[in-house]
């Protein structure tokens, strides 16, 4: 199942990087029980809204996430008896989701994220105007792409039903506070020792728990950079780094730049877009 698993991955990463479609998993408290921990390890980068309007959301106000997760309550609600629904939440974001079935019951949805629904709250330091796209959300491209993914992951997800593992807790309590999550408090979340947890999430996901929560924040930082106007030290600490050199050092170490330079890049590249599309408007 390791290597189906690899390819249901790959089919995502595909829609994300080929196709531009910001692709996001939400798994019920049941597929939980259903799923098996290696299933669940490899989902997990895919556990959270990946456009940059949402991640600036969830990076710079933690407390909003309750916000996000009761909008995906009221997804699954809608998905009771559809087989896709349009949703636009409390910050104007308008997503296409469709449902994970297991028995026939709704357990899951994959969604599509990342067009504007009209006029929503503002949060400092987020461009919500420049993050969302303005273009209708391309249903007939996600009614044929997605329904595929959710087949896949149907069959996927249930492979084990008897079995779960404390790691699946702490996949779960990872995904719920990506940036504020720790050994320690993971340990204390499961009543067990530092060593115990280390060494079990390592040996469950071939990675130390540090290195897989330092990819996460650092994701968080990249978002920023390229959404936010935010300075990098500001955006160090909303994506979880107490230690600004700490930081500088790890995204130097993932991307091959400074964020300082990433930063920069990236704002010229968008000035140069805007300017090309600015000239093309008046060919």
């Amino acid at each position: 199942m390791g290597k189906y698993i690899e390819k249901v991955t790959a089919y995502m990463d595909h829609l994300i990087e080929r196709e531009g479609l910001y692709v996001f998993v939400h798994l019920s408290e049941k597929m939980y029980e259903l799923a098996n921990e290696d299933t669940l390890a490899a989902l997990l980068p895919y556990r959270s809204h990946n456009n940059p309007y949402c991640r600036s959301i969830h990076c710079s106000n933690p407390l909003l996430h309750e916000r996000c997760k009761e909008n995906n309550r009221q997804i699954m609600r809608e998905l009771r008896d559809k087989d896709r629904v349009v949703h636009t939440c409390y910050a104007a974001a308008t997503e296409v989701a469709y449902p994970l079935r297991h028995n026939g019951e709704a357990v899951g949805f994959v969604s599509v994220s990342g067009y504007k629904g009209g006029e929503g709250e503002r949060y400092d330091g987020i461009l919500w105007t420049d993050a969302l796209s303005s273009d209708e959300i391309p249903l007939r491209l996600t009614d044929t792409l997605i329904p595929p993914l959710c087949l896949m992951l149907e069959k996927v997800l249930p492979e084990q039903e008897d079995e779960r593992g404390e790691i699946n807790d702490m996949l779960k309590y990872i995904s719920n506070s990506p940036i504020d999550v720790s050994l320690e408090k993971i340990a204390r979340k499961l009543g067990r020792s530092n060593s115990y947890v280390s060494h079990l999430f390592k040996k469950k996901t071939g990675r130390s728990l540090r290195a897989y929560c330092n990819d996460l924040k650092l994701l968080c930082a990249e978002k920023l950079l390229r959404s936010t106007d935010m300075p990098v030290t500001e955006i160090a600490l909303e994506s979880g780094f107490e230690d600004t050199s700490y930081f500088i050092r790890l995204f130097r170490e993932k991307y091959g730049q400074t964020p300082y330079k990433y930063k920069k890049n990236h704002l010229t590249s968008k000035n140069q877009h805007s300017i090309i599309k600015e000239k093309s408007k008046g060919v």
